[in-house]
């Protein structure tokens, strides 16, 4: 695997297990180990978990599975440090992969002890992780004002204020249209690119 897919850990103070644990809580647990369970319950079984958060889809699937590993993907270099932490208990049947799921072949290709390089199971719980809208400065939520960053990985690529000070009214309008599906794109264009002044945060909405 190229060293683009190993997992990297940011230069910041190392968490503590306890620290993924007490900010998330996954949903559907029991019902996703459920749904894995006819998959995992072989000999020496092998999962992808696809968007690894903090770590608590895997976490409860090792404590459940006792012969699996998991290899959870994250593109995230704040939730790949957070899991790996809640997850050091249980040595090498779990690593971390920091790479964007579109990549799960080569994870797979590389986790797999079969001839086809298959695993017997892949997760996925798709969406916006509470890692980013409960942390004002990843720029995400509208409850607090914040910088405008929006990165799911803050070490590279540029800011949501960046591409807002720096594109055009038709760059903008192609952007929300592609990837808003936004049916007011033009509108919504028009009036960012009208503001005299950069964009900045708002502050928080009435209650």
């Amino acid at each position: 695997m190229s060293d683009a897919l190993a997992a990297q850990t940011p230069a910041v103070t190392q968490p503590t297990p306890a620290d993924a644990a007490r900010r998330h809580t996954p949903v559907l647990l029991d019902r996703c180990l459920d749904l894995l369970a006819p998959a995992l319950e072989v000999a020496e079984p092998v999962m992808i978990d696809c968007t690894l958060g903090l770590g608590g889809h895997t976490e409860a699937a090792l404590e459940r599975f006792t012969d699996l590993t998991v290899v959870g993907i994250d593109r995230d270099p704040q939730a790949i440090a957070l899991a790996s932490a809640r997850l050091a208990r249980f040595g090498d049947r779990f690593r971390a992969v920091r790479a964007t799921y579109d990549a799960v072949d080569a994870v797979a290709y590389d986790a797999s002890h079969r001839l086809d390089h298959t695993v017997d199971a892949i997760l996925m719980d798709l969406g916006v992780s509470s890692l980013q809208l409960d942390d004002a400065d990843r720029g995400f939520s509208y409850a607090r004002p914040a910088p405008l960053d929006m990165r799911m990985d803050q070490t590279g690529g540029r800011t949501a204020q960046e591409l807002l000070d720096g594109a055009d009214e038709r760059e903008l309008t192609r952007i929300l249209r592609t990837y808003g599906e936004e049916r007011f794109a033009p509108r919504i264009a028009a009036a960012s690119c009208a503001v005299a002044t950069p964009v900045t945060p708002s502050p928080p909405l009435p209650s």
